[in-house]
């Protein structure tokens, strides 16, 4: 007997996915069902829902799920707590297997989304272009720009956390730049005219947790401004910025806000470092939002 799965994966960038698999065999829905978890996990805007008997199949040593693949890493927060992460699926979750929302999920869901199933056949019919072909184009450039924004983040940690060391090898080998610099003359550009924006007196890749109300994300940059207050930072490489975006934005960045402000933290501000190609890095200075 021939029968199909579907399914719809909300995303921001694309709009909705919509992955169908035909089965015929018995067994095949196993890897048809894993395969749409690698679809969501790389495409989908939230975390595919857990199931409700997920935390007792959870073995907190190991920080495993029993019966599933994925290997969850324990981390120890900023906040001061022990949560559980899921690199694949990018998912926080407590250490009963409870998803933790995180801060683009949040914002996600407060904002506009750009639905692509609707306005791909449009599209494609005004321009007089496949569907198929369209699509794959929106998702390369996808593709592309996230690889790009990937690229610019850990650069920029490189260079925020082993500068000092790195300068110290460039001395040694009597370099003309810190040795931590990109080797990617774009790249290496873009990291030096941040430095002499901005500094590098701050914390990056700052994981954050309020467990008790199901809270959890990583900040770009952190920085420390006195005794347990800061401001919130976070990096932007797209090359457009209007005003929907950065609403979008500055809810991303209340959400971290109100994390550290559970555990007692004063947040003075936050900060949009936003990179454009012709213009390079600019900040945008924000206030936090109260959470919907």
């Amino acid at each position: 007997m021939k029968y199909r799965i579907e399914a719809t994966i909300p995303t921001t960038q694309y709009g909705n996915i919509r992955p169908t698999f035909e089965i015929e065999e018995s067994g095949e829905e196993t890897s048809a069902l894993e395969k749409l978890h690698e679809l969501w996990a790389k495409y989908g805007e939230k975390p595919l829902p857990v199931g409700r008997d997920t935390p007792s199949n959870l073995n907190s040593t190991t920080g495993q799920i029993e019966g599933n693949k994925r290997m969850l890493e324990a981390r120890q927060t900023f906040t001061g707590e022990t949560i559980l992460w899921d690199k694949e699926g990018h998912t926080y979750y407590d250490t009963d297997g409870n998803v933790l929302r995180s801060a683009s999920q949040y914002a996600n869901e407060h904002s506009p989304k750009f639905d692509m199933e609707m306005l791909l056949p449009k599209t494609a019919k005004a321009w007089d272009v496949p569907e198929d072909e369209l699509r794959d184009i929106w998702k390369l450039n996808g593709d592309v720009s996230n690889a790009w924004g990937t690229s610019i983040h850990a650069a920029l940690e490189l260079f925020h956390k082993y500068n000092v060391v790195g300068s110290k090898i460039q001395a040694k080998k009597e370099l003309d730049d810190n040795y931590v610099l990109p080797k990617n003359s774009y790249l290496r550009k873009i990291v030096k005219e941040f430095a002499e924006m901005a500094g590098t007196d701050a914390l990056v890749e700052v994981l954050v947790s309020d467990v008790k109300n199901k809270m959890a994300g990583t900040i770009d940059r952190l920085v420390i401004t006195g005794e347990k207050s800061c401001r919130v930072g976070d990096y932007k490489t797209n090359n457009e910025m209007d005003a929907k975006k950065l609403l979008k934005y500055q809810k991303q960045l209340s959400y971290y806000a109100h994390i550290l402000m559970n555990h007692g933290w004063t947040v003075e501000g936050l900060d949009i470092y936003y990179l454009n190609a012709d213009d390079g890095w600019s900040t945008e200075t924000l206030e936090v939002l109260p959470l919907e």
